[in-house]
This record gives C-alpha cells, sequence and structure tokens, in this order.
C-alpha cells in the first residue's frame, strides 16, 4: 500500500511538533526523578487550589458524559468580559482552536499570513487544510505589522498574530495595533494570540476585545489557562469573537470535547483572582531575579512580555541545555526557531531559579573557558 497516494496532500512536508522535554525522557536517559522543569512555561507555583478541589469532588463522574455546549464554562467567561455567551467557543487548549479557526476559513489555494518567527502550529493548521503560508519579515525580534500588510495579496483569508510574540516575549502595543486593524482589509480574519497576554509588561497592551466588541469583526481572539491559571494538564483554551464566527467554530467543533473536570475546574481557576495575581507576582519577580543573573554573566536577552525568557549563549544552545538536563533542569533548546544559540528558560520559582542560575552559571563558564 503507498500511502504517499492516500493522505491528505497538505500533510505533505508537515513536521511534528516538537515540545519541551518531558519529564520521564530525563528519568529514563540520566534516573532522576524530580527534574526542575523549565522548558515549557507551565505554571511554577500550580494550580489553584480552589480549582482543584472542585476537580478532585468530580472524579467520581468520570464516567458521565460533560455537557457538550460546555455552557458554564463559556457563562463565566462571556460574564468576565462582558460579552454575550454565543460570542465565546471553548476548546481543548488554544492549539484545538487554531485548528478549528484554520477549517472554518482555510480553502484549497488560500493563505495565511504568519510572522517569520512565531508559534509553529499555525503553519501546521493552514497547511493541513490545503492552505499556503505566506511570511513576513520581522524587525529584529519585533512582529513588523507594516510587512504584515504587504505580505498580504488576494489569495490571502487570515492572519495569525501571536501578541505577546512566541518565542521571543515581544510585545505589541494598543495605538500600534490599532493602526494595524484600521489599515487591514475587514474581509481577512485576524486571529490575535493572547496566550502569554497576563504576563504583558508594557503599559498599553491591545484592549483586543473592546476593539472586537466596538469595531473590527474580523477579529478573533483566542486565550489559554494553561500558563497563568495553571492548566497545561487539564487542556483549556477559549476565543472570543463575533458571534457569526463562533457559530462557525461550533458547527465543526468536537463534540464533548471538554471533559466534565476541566470545564468546572477552569470556572472555579477563572474566579479565583487571588491564585491569579499570585502567578503574576511569582513571574514578575522571577523575571527581575534571572534578568539580574543574565546582566551580571554580560549575555544578551530579549525583554519579556511573557513567563519565559530568551537568551543567547553565544553557545551552541543543544551543549548547553543537554549539560543542564544531566543535572536534572530542563530548559529549551530554541534552535528550532531559528536561533542556534539561544535558550528559552521558563520563570520558575525562587528556589528552581536559584538551581537554574547555579548550574548554569557552572556550565556556562566551563564551556566559555574552553573556547
Amino acid at each position: 500500500m503507498d500511502l504517499e497516494k492516500l493522505i491528505n496532500s497538505g500533510l505533505k512536508g508537515i513536521k511534528p511538533y516538537i515540545p519541551g522535554t518531558p519529564i520521564i525522557e530525563v528519568l529514563k536517559k540520566y534516573g532522576i526523578k524530580n527534574p526542575i522543569k523549565m522548558n515549557s512555561n507551565e505554571n511554577p507555583i500550580g494550580i489553584s487550589k480552589k480549582a482543584l478541589g472542585k476537580a478532585k469532588k468530580l472524579l467520581h463522574s468520570a464516567n458521565i458524559y460533560p455537557d457538550p455546549s460546555n455552557r458554564k464554562l463559556v457563562n463565566t467567561i462571556a460574564t468576565i468580559y462582558n460579552l454575550s455567551p454565543d460570542c465565546v467557543a471553548v476548546g481543548s487548549g488554544a492549539d484545538e482552536l487554531i485548528y478549528y479557526l484554520a477549517m472554518v476559513f482555510i480553502n484549497n489555494g488560500d493563505n495565511a499570513v504568519i510572522p517569520e518567527i512565531t508559534f509553529p502550529i499555525y503553519e501546521t493548521a493552514v497547511r493541513i487544510m490545503r492552505g499556503n503560508i505566506k511570511k513576513s519579515k520581522m524587525k529584529g525580534y519585533k512582529i513588523d505589522t507594516e510587512a504584515i500588510l504587504n505580505t498580504i495579496d488576494q489569495h490571502s483569508k487570515m492572519i495569525f498574530f501571536c501578541n505577546p510574540n512566541n518565542p521571543t516575549g515581544d510585545a505589541i502595543g494598543h495605538k500600534d495595533f490599532y493602526d494595524f486593524l484600521k489599515k487591514l482589509p475587514q474581509d481577512i480574519i485576524l486571529v490575535v494570540d493572547e496566550a502569554y497576554g497576563d504576563f504583558a509588561e508594557i503599559e498599553d497592551f491591545p484592549e483586543t476585545v473592546e476593539l472586537m466588541k466596538s469595531e473590527f469583526k474580523n477579529l478573533v481572539i483566542i486565550k489559554t489557562m494553561s500558563k497563568s491559571h495553571g492548566f497545561a494538564g487539564l487542556r483549556v483554551g477559549y476565543c472570543m469573537a463575533n458571534s457569526s464566527i463562533i457559530e462557525l467554530i461550533n458547527r465543526i467543533r468536537l463534540p464533548f470535547n471538554l471533559n466534565y473536570i476541566s470545564q468546572e475546574a477552569a470556572t472555579e481557576a477563572l474566579l479565583d483572582i487571588s491564585f491569579y495575581n499570585k502567578t503574576i507576582k511569582t513571574i514578575k519577580e522571577g523575571k527581575k531575579m534571572l534578568y539580574r543573573f543574565f546582566d551580571e554573566l554580560g549575555l544578551n536577552y530579549i525583554p519579556s512580555n511573557t513567563n519565559y525568557i530568551l537568551v543567547d549563549t553565544g553557545f551552541p544552545a543543544e551543549k548547553i541545555t543537554e549539560r543542564l538536563m544531566e543535572k536534572g533542569i530542563l530548559v529549551r533548546n530554541a534552535t528550532p526557531y531559528g536561533f542556534p544559540t539561544f535558550i528559552r528558560v521558563s520563570i520558575g520559582t525562587k528556589r528552581q531559579n536559584r538551581i537554574f542560575m547555579k548550574n548554569f552559571k557552572e556550565i556556562y563558564l566551563r564551556i566559555r573557558g574552553n573556547t
């Protein structure tokens, strides 16, 4: 059987997404049972106790199908953002919603525009639908909105815009974003991925939901609960858009796409402001801690609006990440993103940050001394 003749042609050339090294691989390779995981931008302080308590209480209901409309969670999100519930859709992580949006809007031969350095799942989702990807140039590490506008052609249906951008951590402010929206043709869907928006430290982070409600019906905002709410393992994301777009998503959304425990726990987490504030405080303090450390070593890094820092080690990233892994510390090799000497370090607890700094310094100075 020749599978190449049978498969969806959009699959050709697609490479699997490479996630951060899981803990089980460190155990298998080095026998380290409790490594410090700073490679997938997870919440270092865990999950809301209220959400966790709710999840535990519901385990006995695992044999019952969940609410297929995710009604309670959708209504909670709608209330928080002062939206009608028909302007909200939820998914098993933000990734599921990215796939749905490509399924809704991309036909064979259409294209989507993405910055040349950004989250790779956008490209995968579009190519599966046999669409094409057009990549706009960056201004250094920053997304160039004028370059995006200049990349659009008559076949462009969508733009995926990650703000703050993964992996660089840079963010665009409200005025620049609004000016970009005003110039953008209204028949092109703009998907703004704000997975890291809760950590943005620029003063004028875009008020995208208000812009969507008041003026721009082509604007879709995606958010995840994996980061600031600690739901990376429970997989909850949501998007907000004009009700006509949400209706299209719901036509193809998998039945029971979010399990009952995730629905109920996510509702509790969104209402636990104390835990959310503690997370934001932990990340801000951790970033300052690591900034000082990298400054002392004379290393260049990109000031971050996320819960991680992309730092240039000056040496092959694989050499650094592998030696850190031997010590039980996981950080991300940024080579697949086009940064062969950079590592991406997720902000940890104070203890985790200190252990990382101690071991990184020893490894870095040893490598530098041998060159």
